[in-house]
C-alpha cells in the first residue's frame, strides 16, 4: 500500500503487476506504454474512453472569455480550449471513500480472478448523447 500523498510512477505500476502475474518487466512495460500512447491517440482525436470499473476519460472545450491574471491584476482575455476530463465510476468513488460494501469471508471470491465486476455504466435512459 502506498504511502499518503506519494506519487506512484509507471515503473511502480509495472512492478506491481509484474508481481501480481507471470509477465515479465519488458512485457508489462511495453503494454502499459502502448495503453497510455493509445489513450493519448484517442483523447487526441476527441473520443471517449471509458474503462468499466474505473471511469470515463472525455475531453471537454473551455468557453473564451475573460479571466484575471492573479487575484487583483488585470482582466485578461482567454481564448477557448480543451482539456481531459475524468469521471470516476461509482464504485471506484465508494472504495476511495472507504464505503465499499463490507461482505463476510464466505462470500468473497478465492481467486482475484474471480471478484464480481461491476460495471461503471448508466442505464440507457440516463446517458448522455453523444
Amino acid at each position: 500500500m502506498p504511502l499518503k500523498g506519494k506519487r506512484i510512477s509507471k515503473k511502480d505500476v509495472c512492478l506491481a503487476i509484474v508481481k501480481d502475474t507471470t509477465l515479465v518487466y519488458q512485457d508489462v512495460h511495453l503494454m502499459l506504454g502502448s495503453l497510455l500512447r493509445l489513450s493519448a491517440e484517442y483523447l487526441a482525436r476527441g473520443e471517449r474512453i471509458d474503462w468499466r470499473g474505473f471511469g470515463t476519460f472525455s475531453v471537454i472545450t473551455r468557453r473564451a472569455g475573460l479571466g484575471r491574471k492573479g487575484r487583483k491584476g488585470p482582466s485578461i482575455w482567454m481564448p477557448a480550449y480543451k482539456r481531459v476530463k475524468f469521471t470516476t465510476c461509482k464504485p471506484l468513488k465508494d472504495r476511495i471513500n472507504n464505503r465499499h460494501r463490507l461482505t463476510s469471508p464466505a462470500s468473497q471470491p478465492d481467486t482475484p480472478g474471480e471478484a464480481a465486476h461491476t460495471p461503471c455504466t448508466k442505464p440507457a435512459s440516463q446517458s448522455l448523447p453523444q
